[in-house]
């Protein structure tokens, strides 16, 4: 056995045991299974196993895998802007300069 069966043996045998105390279960206190009810439960434990292999297989070739691309990656770059040449004036030099204003005054009427 690997460590890391030992540990979810263990693990396992401590969830049981804290649920069969919570709810009161004890060596006492149980019935005995048919040797039909024995083989259906070694069954479902040997299907629990190959689905648990099977899942950490699948999750362990996802994680050997470079990442997909996102449709951010899939995008192609946006087109970049040309740079003005020197010798074309920029647009805000090639606007007329503003004219002072005049302040309007109203004749007072004596």
């Amino acid at each position: 056995m690997s460590d890391v069966d030992k540990v979810s043996k263990s693990l396992s045998d401590l969830i049981i045991a804290d649920t069969f105390n919570k709810h009161g279960v004890t060596t006492d206190r149980t019935r005995g299974l048919t040797a039909e009810q024995k083989q259906q439960v070694k069954d479902l434990v040997e299907d629990l196993k190959k689905q648990v292999d099977q899942f950490l297989k699948v999750q362990s070739e996802e994680k050997q895998q470079p990442p997909a691309a996102t449709k951010r990656d899939r995008l192609p770059d946006p087109p970049q802007r040309k740079a003005a040449p020197a010798s074309t004036p920029s647009l805000h030099s090639a606007v007329a300069p503003k004219s002072k204003r005049r302040r309007l005054g109203f004749k007072k009427n004596n």
